[in-house]
């Protein structure tokens, strides 16, 4: 027998409920007992979720997530030629009207304050052209890698180089000591040709000779001449696939150094491809000079973001 707790009717041990109230049998620590009435409302109800922290992130729905840019360039694709003109390309078009813009007033500001300042005085001319220019130069370098990284480029650009200005023209003097070091053949067969005209002249009484003295020293000096130009047009070809990238990279880097360097590791094993690159990219330029010349506006900012593509493509690849 045992004994229900909520009415203390005396039930038979058969029975799993107490036969009165309907209280459940349980068993307890060896004594039988009642179990408490089961609410079948709050057996049914679904259970509750107490968050551990308020502060806990929002769940976003996969659905909000936007996929992947349909047609994103993969990295097999990056570093070759459809990449880089077809990127530039499409970069460029994005933003025509301030590749234009921009290359014009830099253009302007070239021509413009170098007659004024040659006007003024040569020296001025020289000072505009050697320091002045080089700032401009940076600035018009830091919006090509706007347009070609599909940033917003601005026409304001342009005169962002005067806030790096020890970087710019540091660089500017560097790239051009590299340039006067590659002509040195063509600068010495030049010159010798000139001082042997002026000795045949001064004298010999001029191209035929006088006095008994053959007029041959600047004839047989033509044949080098031609071998020192092709070695000077070599030595360019190097320094442009070398280090032709540095303005680019001068935008990213704190320093003239740091910009030669890294054009040299970029383009380190890829420099027969970076001159093809830069042949074909001068090419596209030259070819506005066919529209009444005018049509350089367009060719040459596009060549510039031609250059830009192919830094930014092997500084990605490099990683």
């Amino acid at each position: 027998m045992w004994t229900c707790t909520q009415c203390g009717m005396e039930n038979e041990d058969a029975l799993s409920k107490c036969a009165n109230c309907g209280m459940q049998k349980m068993q307890i620590g060896g004594s039988v007992a009642a179990a408490p009435p089961v609410n079948a409302a709050a057996a049914n109800a679904a259970p509750t979720y107490t968050p551990m922290s308020s502060t806990r992130p929002p769940v976003v729905p996969m659905a909000t997530i936007p996929p992947p840019p349909v047609g994103a360039p993969i990295a097999e694709d990056l570093g070759t030629f459809g990449h880089i003109f077809g990127g530039a390309w499409t970069a460029y078009i994005q933003q025509v009207g301030t590749g234009i813009l921009g290359f014009f007033l830099l253009a302007l500001i070239a021509v413009v304050g170098m007659v004024i300042c040659l006007i003024i005085n040569p020296i001025v001319g020289l000072l505009f052209a050697f320091i002045v220019i080089p700032v401009f130069i940076g600035g018009g370098a830091r919006l090509w890698m706007k347009i070609v990284n599909q940033q917003n480029a601005e026409i304001g650009d342009i005169f962002s180089g005067f806030s790096e200005f020890g970087k710019w023209l540091g660089l500017y003097w560097l790239m051009f000591l590299l340039g006067l070091v590659a002509s040195l053949p063509n600068l010495i067969i030049t010159g010798s040709t000139l001082l042997a005209s002026f000795n045949m002249i001064l004298f010999h009484g001029g191209p035929g000779g006088m006095h008994g003295f053959p007029a041959t020293p600047a004839a047989g000096l033509s044949g080098l001449a031609v071998i020192c130009n092709l070695l000077s047009m070599v030595l360019q070809g190097m320094v442009a696939a070398r280090w032709g990238l540095s303005y680019f990279a001068a935008v990213e880097t704190e320093s003239a150094i740091d910009a030669l360097r890294k054009s040299a590791e970029v383009t380190e094993g890829k420099r027969w491809f970076v001159f093809a690159v830069m042949l074909l990219a001068g090419i596209i330029g030259v070819l506005g000079v066919l529209g009444c010349g005018i049509g350089v506006l367009f060719t040459i900012p596009l060549t510039y973001c031609i250059l830009a593509m192919m830094y930014s493509d092997f500084r990605t690849l490099q990683g």
